[in-house]
């Protein structure tokens, strides 16, 4: 994921990409022993937040190759819901990420972010992103 993200190291938490189009992406994670967001073992949800903005950080990849190695701003994070106050190591997360406004010339985005675990919702949120254009 090198190649999507400015991010190195234990710092990048996601780790494939399962499907990509004009205005969606979904990616996975699987939360190892490693991750920097463990505690007692367990992976917070608050992590999940970065999750979804390194799985918006990918889809801006995608949609323009020669901003993979820019950082995006997060603007900030509105209705975040989770269904738990954590996650086991070895779980696997699935995220989509669903255009919701998208202003090219401003670089500002909006975007409906899920994550499922076995299927079922885990978490959700509103995220707000500024990726300025060159």
């Amino acid at each position: 994921m090198e190649n999507y993200l400015p991010h190195s190291g234990d710092m990048v938490f996601v780790d494939g990409i399962l499907e990509f189009g004009e205005d969606f992406v979904r990616t996975f994670t699987c939360v190892e022993a490693e991750n920097a967001f463990l505690r007692d073992a367990n992976f917070e949800a608050f992590g999940l937040v970065e999750v979804m903005a390194q799985t918006l950080g990918v889809f801006r990849a995608l949609k323009d190759p020669k901003q993979s190695d820019k950082l995006g701003f997060l603007l900030g994070v509105r209705e975040f819901v989770c269904e738990r106050e954590n996650f086991a190591v070895g779980t696997r997360f699935e995220t989509t990420a669903q255009v919701s406004l998208m202003d090219e010339a401003s670089g500002l985005g909006v975007y409906d972010c899920e994550v499922f675990v076995e299927g079922k919702r885990a978490a959700s949120a509103k995220i707000s992103t500024l990726n300025k254009p060159e």
